[in-house]
């Protein structure tokens, strides 16, 4: 029921005019009230919407057009994209996919809005995590709270969701040093410092970030190089020396198709006569971000 123009109480519907009914509720720790039936009680009133809602064919339809509209007024908020201008810019300081076109959210919010994944429904409490982690970060608080490393298959959203979370920053505060990157591209700038002959690649601007977004930790392969480099980030965020290029708030989240154990494994062959290796740098990677969080994949 709406209230009228003239003040009285209308329905949405048929636009008949109503009397609220009143209706008592006896309650012990409520002060004394006339009940109008000749005795007093303690209790108090309460307005509800007329019979006439349970019978009127217009207000139930009118009922069902507002959830509707609700719904929708939702939908549009959740899949609500960054402005344009300011989308490439943050796409240009942090290096996210060009397919994350928004941010977090809020609680009420619902998921990250990307184009092309609506067929996969992002992992609830993945995402409440990220949230957590960003609100964190946010608080600038000393030491930084722990990172998040995200696991799962191709397609569960681990990529969105941290692409998500590094734009969410850069929108919320621009002054925030948030970079995402996949290993494998940094291997890519890595080889082509070496191969150009100029001066050697620096992790240095990475090391350096409030946030350091790495993807897809699992593709060192069976090389050398990227496990090294994989270790020196790990190592880097684990220590965070005040004097150091780690700044002591800064958080790593991370995101890998395996699991810590196969993870293990993957760099344990990189490098099979360093004893321990791939142990090692599992158990730094775990100090810093904590436990994985499985994302499991689920069709809508």
């Amino acid at each position: 029921m709406v209230l009228g123009n003239s003040g009285k109480w209308v329905c949405p519907g048929c636009s008949a005019n109503l009397q609220m009914e009143a209706r008592f509720v006896p309650d012990d720790h409520q002060p004394a009230v006339d009940t109008g039936s000749g005795r007093v009680e303690r209790g108090f009133y309460v307005w509800s919407e007329p019979r006439h809602a349970a019978t009127c064919l217009e207000y139930a339809r009118w009922s069902e057009r507002r959830e509707t509209e609700q719904i929708e007024q939702m939908r549009r908020q959740q899949n609500s994209p960054f402005p344009a201008a300011r989308l490439a810019e943050i796409r240009r300081r942090t290096g996210i996919p060009s397919f994350v076109r928004g941010g977090l959210g809020t609680e009420s919010a619902g998921i990250p809005w990307s184009p092309g994944r609506d067929a996969v429904e992002i992992d609830a409490y993945a995402l409440h995590c990220c949230r957590e982690l960003r609100d964190g970060i946010l608080s600038r608080k000393t030491p930084a709270p722990p990172g998040i490393w995200l696991q799962g298959d191709t397609g569960s959203g681990k990529t969105l969701l941290l692409g998500a979370l590094a734009a969410d920053l850069a929108f919320r505060m621009p002054g925030l040093r948030v970079r995402y990157i996949e290993l494998d591209a940094l291997m890519q700038r890595h080889y082509a410092a070496m191969k150009e002959g100029g001066p050697a690649f620096s992790l240095r601007s990475f090391l350096s970030c409030d946030l350091l977004v790495l993807d897809d930790i699992g593709t060192c392969g069976s090389t050398a190089a990227p496990a090294e480099m994989l270790e020196r980030i790990a190592e880097a965020f684990y220590a965070k020396p005040a004097d150091g290029d780690t700044p002591q708030t800064a958080c790593l989240a991370v995101a890998s198709n395996e699991c810590p154990a196969q993870l293990t494994a993957s760099l344990t062959a990189a490098k099979p006569k360093a004893n321990r290796y791939g142990d090692r740098v599992t158990r730094r990677l775990l100090n810093v971000c904590g436990s994985p969080i499985e994302m499991k994949t689920t069709p809508r």
